[in-house]
């Protein structure tokens, strides 16, 4: 059957099309999504867990709150994994005779890798806490500061103070020395501080009604004030700020009155273009934003007991000027010849979730001059048409327009993966007598039967003439890798990644040439291991490991010298196959190589590692490999042995096991100890000990041991 047909399959022929709210990736086409935050649940509510508000909260790199209470000083910190809500610090009592409380309103708290830093308001002071010992590491005190009331770290742990009191941002060592302060001429009447990912600070300031937000940057080692960083905010009453994304601000708007709480929300200012988006999700005014990795957000609440959390998901955009979660795109389609008689379409489509759908309209004519938006008479197909025929009576033109509508709900969109369509029409009509082609309603109805049987054949011509395809190993599609490899009796499991099962497909030949011998089981190894980068240092290793064994044969009469210089010279044209397989395969250890040990008893200690006179061992070691893997590579090695030998396959340790056969450089190597979820056992390799590096009393204080002086 001779048709022509028009093909767009990729995000490039995508692309070309015109579109309205769609997203083009390279695996389709869908409703185009933007970011949004989504209320999920009520992180904790803390109205009966304390009996005080909480003045800050602030959230470490595992994801986990530390509140701080108002007024005792008292240090809560809460997993929102396990749920898990408890004290874990109390800075009670007096300070000295003078008999001033050692926490008199406490106003901030920051949480790093190793410290807990808290700002004391009404002793003026700034605490440093082991976050691990939760014990007090140093405190800075003084005439320093005035009001301080918040506080942000970047990355070498300096700590940036805001002081309310004298207006001023004060810049304090990991060690507790002040460095710098600065915005003293900016700042009237600061709210809240905040740190980009290029620490750059930002501080919500305000000046009369006026919001504004300073940004400062670091100049020549010290932190300094550009004219054009300031920016202005209008309509609302900001409170609280945080950085989500690069040039994001996340803005929470100040606590007021209960009548007026209901109206408020969070609002996201690009400063780009000065816009304030609202996020709708939250309803209520925020005292403190954090903001994780993940760009999440957490809100503790005006009222200072509840604490929400908002997650970053994405959303299906609303269509400007239609309804809501839809999309489409079009063009025109050009078959070369007037009075084209079109006949039918294929539309590889996904549905996502309940709702979704997919329409497709189309137009066909010969007017070259004819507008999208000129065309008022569409015709379309029943609701997610995979495969149809177009109607003969309204589908003759050259050209033939093709609107595709994706309909979805906020979060599940379509997507279509390609399209293709046929022409002219050619039916088996053609073949039968004339005498069922003289009524004009009977023709019609006659040649649409037909063209079911003949859809169903010309997808089958089509298969047979790509039927090629499918013994290329680089062309086959994914999912018949395996199929096609069986047809060769390759085994092959699920550790083998795609581009490797291609390869052993195209080296199968040259493999079974080698099956069988020390040579093919390194090849079939190296190409199992093929991903795994390798390095300058690692090919030395290779090259000397090779001159060992090709020495060891030489003398045990296995090889001659010119089959020395034969076999080195292909060992040198496989050089990155060697490097990326010495990685982690070191090499390949027989009995008969245990001759050249003069020695009867060391002998025998290798021998008892190998097992025998047919037994042989692969060396492998464990840098990058996991279990599975390493089951593969031992069914690797019993499919391709010889079949009167036995292989197995060891897994070079960095340990060395006292009574146990441990050879260095053979089947142990010497590495830093390393503790590994559900490989590592506590005595056997891995051994606890101290998280922080400064002496504590009590705890460690051997200086020039486990301490160092800070």
């Amino acid at each position: 059957m001779e048709f022509g047909f028009l093909v767009t399959n990729t995000s490039e022929g995508w692309k070309r099309w015109s579109e309205n709210n769609t997203e083009v990736t390279i695996s389709g086409v869908t409703i185009r999504k933007d970011p949004t935050y989504i209320y999920q649940k009520l992180a904790i509510s803390l109205k009966d867990r304390v009996s005080r508000d909480f003045s800050d909260m602030a959230l470490d790199e595992c994801g986990i709150l530390y509140f701080l209470e108002a007024g005792k000083g008292d240090i809560y910190r809460f997993d929102p994994v396990q749920n898990i809500f408890e004290r874990i610090f109390s800075l009670r009592g007096t300070n000295g005779d003078d008999g001033s409380l050692q926490f008199r309103d406490p106003q901030g708290i920051l949480v790093t890798r190793n410290n807990i830093y808290v700002i004391d308001t009404g002793n003026k002071r700034l605490h440093c806490i082991s976050k691990h010992l939760l014990q007090t590491r140093w405190i800075l005190a003084g005439d320093i500061f005035s009001q301080a009331v918040d506080l942000v770290v970047d990355r070498q742990e300096n700590i940036f103070v805001l002081d309310r009191g004298s207006q001023n941002i004060i810049k304090v060592t990991k060690g507790g020395v002040v460095s710098e302060s600065f915005g003293k001429e900016q700042l009237e009447n600061s709210l809240d501080i905040t740190i980009d990912i290029f620490q750059r600070i930002y501080v919500l300031d305000k000046a009369g009604d006026e919001y504004r937000i300073w940004r400062f940057m670091e100049v020549d080692g010290r932190y300094a004030f550009r004219e054009p960083e300031k920016y202005l905010i209008t309509s609302i009453s900001p409170g609280c700020i945080v950085i989500g994304g690069e040039d994001e601000i996340f803005i929470g708007e100040e606590f007021d009155t209960e009548e007026k709480e209901p109206g408020k929300t969070l609002y996201k200012y690009l400063p780009a273009n000065g816009s304030m988006v609202p996020i709708l999700s939250y309803r209520g005014s925020a005292d403190k934003l954090v903001s994780d990795p993940g760009k999440n957000l957490y809100v503790l609440s005006g009222n200072k007991r509840d604490v929400y959390f908002l997650k970053l998901s994405k959303r299906n955009t609303v269509r400007e000027g239609g309804h809501p979660y839809r999309a489409n795109l079009y063009t025109r389609h050009d078959s070369k010849r007037n009075d084209t008689l079109w006949h039918r379409m294929k539309l590889d489509f996904e549905l996502s979730g309940p709702g979704t759908q997919v329409r497709v309209w189309y137009y066909a004519t010969d007017n070259d001059d004819l507008t999208y938006e000129n065309i008022d008479t569409w015709s379309s197909f029943s609701p997610n048409p995979g495969d149809a025929l177009f109607d003969a009576d309204i589908s003759r033109g050259r050209y033939l327009w093709i609107n595709l509508e994706l309909i979805g709900s906020e979060f599940d969109s379509p997507k279509i993966k390609s399209l293709r369509l046929y022409y002219p029409r050619i039916s088996y009509l053609r073949y039968l007598p004339a005498i069922y082609q003289e009524d004009e309603s009977s023709r019609k109805l006659l040649e649409r039967f037909l063209s079911i049987f003949e859809s169903f054949f010309v997808d089958i011509e089509e298969n047979i003439d790509r039927i090629t395809r499918y013994f290329d190993p680089d062309g086959i599609p994914a999912e018949y890798i395996s199929w096609l490899g069986s047809w060769l009796g390759l085994d092959i499991d699920e550790t083998w990644t795609e581009r490797k099962k291609r390869d052993l497909i195209s080296r199968a030949p040259e493999l079974y040439r080698m099956r069988g011998t020390r040579q093919g089981l390194m090849a079939i190894l190296g190409l199992y291991l093929s991903d795994i980068p390798g390095t300058k240092q690692t090919w030395n290793k290779a090259c000397s490991l090779e001159k060992n064994v090709l020495d060891m044969l030489v003398d045990t009469c296995y090889l001659t010298e010119e089959d020395k210089k034969d076999e080195w010279k292909e060992f040198l044209n496989n050089k990155e196959e060697r490097i990326k397989t010495s990685q982690n395969l070191l090499g390949i250890m027989e009995y008969f190589q245990l001759d050249v040990i003069e020695d009867d008893k060391l002998k025998e200690i290798y021998a008892n590692l190998i097992g025998g006179p047919y037994c042989f061992v692969v060396l492998v070691y464990r840098s990058s490999i996991n279990d599975e893997e390493l089951r593969s590579i031992q069914r690797i090695v019993d499919s391709e042995k010889p079949a009167h030998t036995v292989g197995k396959v060891i897994d070079l340790q960095p340990w060395i096991r006292l009574g146990e056969h441990s050879y260095l450089g053979v089947n142990t190597v010497l590495s830093e100890p390393r503790f590994i979820l559900e490989r590592s056992g506590l005595g056997w390799d891995t051994v606890v000990t101290e998280r922080e590096e400064y002496g504590h009393f009590d705890l460690r204080s051997r200086i020039g041991v486990d301490t160092k002086i800070s």
